[in-house]
């Protein structure tokens, strides 16, 4: 199939890209750095100023060059949670710019958008349980309002459309700033460690290769709608015992309850049990997650402490080579030092 994929210098599209190759499939990017070389085999699509929202008709102009195309994979967008008018400008208006734009051709591809489970969040005063596709959605900050609105106008667009609602994505690549990751550098002293792992919350995991494989899959389905895509909803203790390797003794949980959920939302995902997700419909399906999940995040957490001292220093970081290779080891989350000598 030709796909086109969005997003793909980022953490989940590098191993979408990586993956939907392997498969045979015909991948078409849009560069965020042009100065950076695409991968072999993939074809580049550049718009001007992309990721800022495209002038009018540039899209439709760019997409009809290249042909007929079977799916669009959109995951560009800002990931991380907050507050901002911005968030609305990077996850809202760039969708509607592309729905608008495949709505103008003459073959609609199928569109698969990367929403989050922010969109859904949890509802104020109600005992904390499972949370379905279906059930209302109250998101907590306008990262989730954003990806929400942008579901909206996808759902009311027409187009044949896939909406997965992603829980925390972890795995090789990772950013610096996301949910496993600041939560590793949060507890690197025993005293934080020994009080945090008996906190009530709950981390609805997801590792990438089921990120990546829930994508390619529905690539093939000819359903649509919305799914959570949840591995695992983890207790926050075991996470951590996991991240660290060190748990003595299973962690006594201890949950605010239905007072938990009037706490700021990143207090109350941290001892409330409100971030809970159903992932049987997708399932239902034939998709499947990875078994063990401890294990996973164990070998994740082995592999942040064994590039914790390190820092590496790369040089001629301002264009070519450089750059990309700079590009790449930050979506690690490495420690780098970047040097040119033209600033």
């Amino acid at each position: 199939m030709k796909i086109l994929i969005t997003g793909t210098s980022g953490f989940i599209g590098s191993h979408l890209l990586d993956a939907a190759k392997l498969q045979g499939h015909e991948v078409v990017v849009l560069n965020r750095h042009p100065s950076v070389p695409p991968a072999g085999g993939v074809q580049t699509l550049e718009l001007p100023g992309w990721p800022v929202l495209p002038r009018r008709g540039a899209w439709s102009d760019a997409l009809r060059r290249l042909g007929k195309i079977d799916c669009v994979i959109h995951l560009a967008g800002n990931p991380t949670y907050g507050n901002g008018d911005h968030y609305f400008s990077a996850n809202t208006s760039l969708t509607k710019s592309l729905v608008d734009t495949l709505l103008s051709l003459e073959h609609r591809p199928r569109l698969i958008f990367a929403s989050s489970i922010g969109a859904s969040d949890y509802e104020k005063l109600k005992r904390p349980a499972l949370r379905l596709e279906s059930d209302v959605p109250r998101p907590r900050s306008d990262y989730g309002r954003s990806k929400l609105q942008a579901e909206r106008l996808i759902e009311e667009s027409g187009l044949d459309y896939v909406i997965l609602r992603l829980g925390m994505v972890f795995g090789e690549r990772m950013r610096s700033a996301s949910h496993l990751r600041v939560l590793a550098r949060t507890i690197e002293k025993d005293f934080v460690r020994s009080v945090a792992r008996h906190f009530g919350g709950i981390m609805p995991l997801v590792h990438i290769d089921d990120v990546v494989g829930a994508c390619l899959f529905l690539i093939e389905r000819d359903e649509e709608g919305t799914f959570n895509v949840v591995g695992e909803n983890m207790p926050i203790g075991v996470v951590i015992d996991a991240l660290t390797g060190r748990s003595t003794s299973r962690p006594r949980r201890i949950s605010l309850g239905r007072l938990g959920t009037l706490l700021p939302a990143r207090l109350a995902a941290l001892t409330t049990p409100v971030l809970q997700f159903q992932n049987e419909k997708l399932k239902g399906l034939g998709w499947s997650p990875r078994g063990d999940y401890r294990g996973l995040v164990e070998d994740y957490g082995l592999k942040i402490h064994s590039r914790s001292d390190s820092i590496t220093i790369i040089t001629g970081c301002a264009s070519g080579l450089g750059k990309a290779l700079f590009f790449e080891l930050d979506s690690r989350g490495d420690s780098l030092l970047g040097v040119d000598a033209n600033g």
